[in-house]
């Protein structure tokens, strides 16, 4: 949030701007929104967050705020584990960068809080062989709720083909890159994705 009278950033408020964004889909906006809190609101060297920070140089800021602090690794956090308000779809990695895909890269994150319970992911990107591995730790979903991973790899790679615990995949969209997984399908998850 910027306000036009003190010119100031408020860190603080940023988030729920951040939530709309990415409940609809606009990627690109929020990853700026996260690298501009990232540049702007932190302090260089401790990442400690004021409650908001002048944009005119020599101006001072207001003291540390918690709720500022919390605003990146909240972030983060949606980024790699967002559950839509709307559909009550678990989406893993809906709003990650492409570049960490790039091949020989790994993401990996242990016991993500969510409503469902903690999710696990680790993903290895190996796009030289036209291929990424994904394992995925899901609890057990009440309903028909789905988890939707995508996987945005960097350009022109498509998907072409999903196998689960080594078997065939339909429910994929190549061109979103996301692979669809039904309540149903709990537990310790392999899944492999091809490429051309």
């Amino acid at each position: 949030a910027y306000s036009n009278d003190t010119h100031e950033l408020a860190g603080f408020l940023s988030y729920g701007h951040a939530y709309g964004l990415l409940q609809f889909d606009f990627v690109r906006e929020y990853l700026l929104e996260l690298y501009s809190l990232s540049a702007h609101q932190y302090t260089r060297g401790s990442w400690t967050a004021p409650e908001t920070r002048c944009i005119e140089p020599g101006k001072t800021t207001a003291p540390y705020c918690v709720p500022a602090q919390l605003s990146v690794p909240l972030l983060v956090r949606w980024m790699l584990a967002f559950e839509d308000p709307s559909s009550d779809a678990l989406w893993l990695c809906k709003a990650i960068p492409r570049d960490w895909l790039q091949d020989g890269s790994i993401i990996s994150a242990r016991a993500i809080p969510t409503r469902r319970g903690r999710v696990g992911l680790q993903i290895a990107s190996h796009l030289a062989a036209k291929r990424i591995d994904a394992s995925l730790d899901l609890p057990a979903a009440e309903g028909q709720h789905d988890t939707i991973l995508r996987l945005r790899v960097p350009e022109p790679a498509r998907m072409v083909a999903v196998r689960i615990n080594g078997n065939a995949w339909k429910q994929f969209d190549p061109e979103a890159g996301t692979v669809t997984l039904p309540g149903s399908v709990s537990g310790h998850v392999s899944v492999t994705v091809d490429y051309r």
